[in-house]
């Protein structure tokens, strides 16, 4: 996709009316996948970057959003999540499409997002008993009526079992992977 082309499907909802013709995004929030993939780089190595353009946080503040970035419904306390709130969901690599736990040993840092037929996911994913690491950032539109904010998309049938897919391919991928430097997540895992 033209990230110049601002105007995307060939129908939109306004209000109650459908209207022919594309929805302009020019005014909506924007970054581009490259400087999402940037982003959680930063955030997850930040000695990655030069030390005047790291973010101003300090070491509990990386330990919370390492916390947060990776917790699952289940070990939330804060809100409550009811058991429909399977591990997968919000973490779509590799296991958005199913309702199994995620083992202890692996953990997603992860930021998602959907609107308007596009789904993203920004994940750092770890396997601690295995030792493979990778980031991964997707984003997927899929909108077969071609209508904008209509909410209806094709997320739970096509999209995130994609990137599920793709998930487990990448992990398969590092998995068996011969790696000159193993791994190591002290910082992750506290």
């Amino acid at each position: 996709m033209n990230y110049n082309d601002y105007l995307i499907g060939r129908y939109h909802i306004a209000g109650e009316n459908k209207i022919e013709g594309p929805l302009d995004f020019s005014s909506k929030n924007f970054m581009s996948i490259e400087e999402q993939h940037a982003f959680l780089k930063q955030v997850m190595f930040p000695e990655s970057v030069p030390k005047d353009k790291r973010l101003a946080l300090s070491d509990e503040d990386y330990s919370l959003l390492y916390r947060e970035m990776s917790i699952l419904p289940r070990q939330s306390k804060y809100p409550k999540y009811k058991s429909s709130y399977y591990d997968g969901y919000c973490k779509f690599f590799m296991y958005g499409d199913n309702r199994d736990k995620i083992p202890e040993h692996i953990k997603i840092f992860n930021k998602v997002g959907e609107a308007y037929g596009f789904i993203l996911d920004n994940a750092y994913i770890i396997d601690t008993k295995n030792k493979v690491e990778f980031i991964l950032t997707a984003v997927v539109y899929h909108n077969n009526n071609e209508t904008m904010n209509d909410n209806n998309y094709e997320y739970e049938s096509i999209s995130i079992p994609f990137l599920a897919q793709l998930g487990r391919l990448v992990y398969s991928f590092e998995q068996n992977r011969t790696k000159e430097h193993l791994p190591v997540f002290d910082r992750f895992i506290r």
